[in-house]
């Protein structure tokens, strides 16, 4: 027979095994204060707010191996919120929710961590955007005329590149040698699905300082 339930309680989650509150996990947002649960390491958040539970499967808030984007096209992330704006549900069917999650994760997480990431092409990319970002402050730093700008457009100018310079010096500090295995993912990934890593070539403070420097 089914157990349900209009939300998680301390109460209620007592006699399961490995289910327990942690109140590390809760937050608020937009004035609505949501509850933190876990089970069996597995977080979840949860509200009840207008006869609706509002609840979550946290993959999310783990230090996983593979991409967010990965664990989206798995039949797994839709459980994940499937008691998202749910009158009530039935409890034993969380934890079987839950269950299979778990288990994905951590095949997912095995299987990330025993793959060799070949990066050489995202090395060679950020190699190009250093370039091209530099070139652009290079000819800011040079070719610019402060002395005919106006205050607000030499305060423009400063923040540009003083932001690009920055993201260019945090570029240059990537080890890949000891990078986390899910950053080089997220890189691989951008690069294949946008054609960049940090610098496109319609950056907003690029183009900004390009369109200053041709007034």
């Amino acid at each position: 027979m089914a157990k349900m339930i209009k939300n998680l309680t301390v109460a209620n989650i007592r006699n399961i095994e490995g289910m327990e509150r942690k109140e590390v996990l809760d937050f608020s947002d937009d004035g609505n204060r949501f509850r933190g649960f876990s089970y069996k390491g597995m977080p979840i958040t949860t509200i009840r707010k207008n006869d609706e539970t509002y609840l979550s499967i946290r993959v999310d808030y783990l230090d996983n191996k593979f991409t967010y984007k990965e664990w989206m096209n798995t039949e797994e992330y839709y459980l994940c919120n499937e008691f998202n704006g749910a009158y009530e549900f039935d409890l034993d069917k969380l934890i079987e929710n839950l269950e299979k999650i778990i288990a994905k994760v951590a095949e997912m997480n095995e299987k990330a961590a025993n793959e060799v990431i070949d990066t050489s092409e995202v090395e060679a990319r950020l190699s190009h955007e250093i370039e091209y970002a530099t070139s652009i402050i290079e000819d800011a730093k040079k070719n610019f005329k402060w002395y005919e700008a106006n205050e607000y457009v030499i305060k423009k100018m400063v923040s540009h590149i003083n932001s690009v310079s920055s993201r260019i010096e945090r570029i240059k500090k990537y080890d890949f040698n000891t990078m986390d295995i899910r950053i080089k993912r997220t890189m691989v990934e951008k690069l294949r699905d946008c054609g960049y890593i940090e610098f496109q070539e319609d950056n907003f403070f690029l183009t900004e300082i390009k369109k200053y420097l041709k007034k």
